[in-house]
């Protein structure tokens, strides 16, 4: 597969240029977002997961796909709660997708993905200086020496009346190990890590939980109900509070419906079929 550095130029980059905001998506123990242009459409996905294994019941009815605008994929890390809505959706296969380049051991799904992408799948080297920076979004690689604390770590800043609206997506990369450039101590919003796991602050190692722009801003954990890793963790959610984070804990990624969920850019369930059930994302 091709090995790069992280470059403005990359896929993702390019495409995010377009987008004002961010949708969150309700795929259960899984994370998937995207970012979207003035129209409502995906430009870019940032991961394309969903609850799998034990679960997979927490995965709500599958994407409804638009398979012309073909977005790019900017993958956190190798996990498949991070990725294997792919399975679900074979169509994203068409599109670009940029990974971390992870030396451990993959298993026969993620190499499936692997196969499957060919050369749209681009790998990049966690070692090197980036250069994937420029509004709205910046790429870094986690400090960290394992695939979590490894992976990409993303920071979109969106406009809001002259303003910045600040959102960081750690994927499952402990605080501890964010690069000082993804530091950012003032948010309004956080999606937070690992699903809202207690896997950060293993060490007296700064720094901690990020804070919030304003007390009681939102910060989303992508839990799906019942799992089995019992996401949103308890000590988390106190950590959060403890920040400064209060709205929207604990909470589901989607707060519209109980099916799925339709695509940003859909103007209307008709739109998807006159028995479409699907719900809109959480769009900031």
């Amino acid at each position: 597969k091709r090995q790069s550095y992280l470059r403005g130029s990359d896929a993702p980059m390019r495409a995010a240029a377009a987008a004002v905001s961010l949708a969150i998506f309700d795929v259960g123990q899984g994370s998937c977002a995207a970012l979207c242009n003035d129209k409502g459409e995906v430009v870019a996905y940032l991961d394309y997961g969903g609850g799998w294994g034990p679960n997979a019941r927490t995965f709500p009815t599958p994407l409804c796909w638009h398979p012309d605008s073909q977005p790019p994929v900017l993958l956190s890390h190798w996990d498949l709660d991070h990725l294997v809505g792919f399975e679900r959706r074979p169509e994203i296969l068409q599109s670009e997708w940029l990974a971390p380049a992870w030396g451990g051991a993959l298993g026969a799904r993620h190499l499936k993905l692997a196969a499957a992408l060919g050369s749209k799948l681009t790998l990049v080297s966690s070692t090197a200086p980036s250069e994937a920076s420029g509004p709205p979004l910046a790429i870094e690689a986690g400090l960290g020496d394992n695939k979590n604390d490894s992976g990409l770590i993303a920071r979109v800043s969106l406009t809001r009346s002259g303003n910045n609206f600040d959102v960081l997506l750690p994927g499952d990369c402990s605080y501890q190990y964010l690069p000082p450039v993804m530091q950012v101590q003032s948010l309004d919003l956080l999606v937070e890590s690992h699903h809202g796991g207690n896997c950060h602050l293993k060490s007296s190692r700064p720094p901690g939980v990020p804070a919030p722009k304003l007390p009681g801003a939102m910060a989303i954990a992508s839990r799906g109900t019942p799992n089995s890793y019992h996401h949103p963790n308890k000590t988390a959610l106190g950590k959060l509070l403890a920040a400064g984070w209060g709205g929207g804990m604990p909470t589901t990624t989607a707060t519209v419906g109980t099916g799925g969920f339709r695509m940003a850019g859909t103007q209307s369930p008709t739109s998807c079929g006159s028995s479409c059930r699907q719900q809109c994302p959480m769009t900031f």
